[in-house]
């Protein structure tokens, strides 16, 4: 068999992501020495994890948020694409009916039943 070594696909790219105000804090907090005691456990202030805890849920809100935005978006994409394309496709049905197939899609597509 023939060595696959040369088909292997290329490494996916790095993305490095900015980073949201929550996870500078968290990096923050975490990164700094001070707040680990001798474990390695992390020493997080009472006033800290309310903050933490607040700012996930707004993160959660405006995902939400987004979300409810794309859903609607997506309606409204697909109203106008049915309200449009009802329309000319009645206008080519009725069309094809009065008028027949074109002589030019009958020779290109022979087997095509009318």
């Amino acid at each position: 068999m023939a060595d696959d070594s040369s088909h292997a696909p290329p490494a996916q790219p790095s993305i490095k992501r900015p980073l949201t105000g929550l996870h500078m804090l968290l990096k923050t907090v975490l990164d700094d020495a001070s707040n680990q005691d001798v474990s390695g456990a992390v020493r997080v202030p009472a006033g800290l994890i309310n903050v933490l805890l607040e700012m996930l849920l707004s993160a959660e809100r405006t995902m939400h948020s987004l979300q409810d935005t794309v859903d609607r978006l997506n309606a409204s994409v697909d109203t106008k694409m049915s309200a449009t394309n009802k329309p000319i496709l009645a206008h080519l049905t009725e069309l094809e009916k009065t008028l027949g197939p074109s002589a030019d899609c009958v020779k290109a597509h022979p087997q095509v039943v009318w």
